[in-house]
């Protein structure tokens, strides 16, 4: 008993057992930071979908405002997030599954894909301001109609991919089949 006393009694025990403790600390807290890493990105994909319900509103707001009213909103929409995902996913790789990653990833394209058509609905809506001849009007008016069908399917396309993540089905975004037909609004007789 004497003995045993006098070994944890040592320096080297000492040592020992403060280094086991940092050790434990340093995985504890590791594993709590990825573990709230995986919460944030999951809060940024809700926070991206009502994002997106927001946009799709406003498009469809821009979409009837120049058929019923023939009036162009040049004004910007606000970009997704994508990168906040993309920059707080390689940090925890190891936490998610491949299904998982691979559908953040078809999640961040579909959101720049749809801030790149948004944005050239927005430069094509400014074309209107420089004064175009009566002739070109049209035309550009059905580009313009055109930008906001595509945005609207992409943006719904979105809300969609966006409640199959958060309902943890990474399967289904990506192996479902997304046809246009299935996302366009239906018009009413």
């Amino acid at each position: 008993m004497d003995y045993l006393l006098e070994f944890l009694n040592s320096n080297a025990v000492a040592a020992f057992i403060g280094a086991f403790s940092a050790f434990v600390l340093v995985v504890a807290t590791d594993w709590r930071r990825e573990r709230r890493t995986v919460g944030t990105i999951r809060n940024e994909v809700q926070m991206n979908r009502e994002h997106a319900k927001g946009k799709l509103e406003a498009v469809k707001m821009n979409r009837m405002a120049l058929t019923d009213h023939n009036k162009v909103i040049p004004a910007p929409i606000i970009r997704f997030s994508s990168d906040v995902l993309r920059t707080l996913t390689p940090g925890v790789l190891h936490r998610i599954s491949p299904e998982q990653r691979r559908a953040l990833d078809a999640l961040c394209y579909m959101m720049e894909a749809t801030d790149a058509l948004l944005a050239d609905a927005t430069k094509t809506a400014e074309r209107f301001r420089s004064g175009i001849a009566d002739s070109k009007r049209q035309a550009l008016a059905e580009e313009l109609l055109s930008f906001y069908d595509d945005s609207i399917i992409n943006l719904s396309r979105l809300v969609e991919i966006c409640e199959f993540y958060l309902k943890a089905e990474y399967r289904t975004i990506l192996t479902k089949q997304y046809k246009v037909e299935d996302y366009v609004p239906r018009q009413e007789s």
